[in-house]
């Protein structure tokens, strides 16, 4: 009988055992989903602050800058090329 008994104990006390893992384990994917949104949402903001066309409008609009290319060069006759004498 106490063997009967003791065996229930240990299957009861599996049994526990086993519905707290599976309470852990859903806490886990709830979380695990959570986090996988979080990432998705912080890629997207990350992906809209590294837009390329975004930081040129502002570099050009808050920050005053213009592109390299767009540099426009004044030639006057005193810097053009001089010649050299011998």
């Amino acid at each position: 009988m106490v063997l009967i008994v003791s065996l229930a104990a240990i299957h009861l006390a599996i049994y526990t055992r086993n519905i707290d893992v599976k309470y852990d384990v859903e806490d886990l994917k709830r979380t695990l989903l959570k986090l996988q949104a979080e990432v998705r949402e912080l890629s997207s903001k990350s992906s809209e602050k590294e837009d390329l066309k975004r930081i040129e409008a502002i570099a050009r609009g808050k920050l005053g800058m213009i592109r390299p290319d767009d540099i426009n060069y004044i030639v006057s006759p005193a810097t053009q090329e001089i010649p050299l004498e011998n």
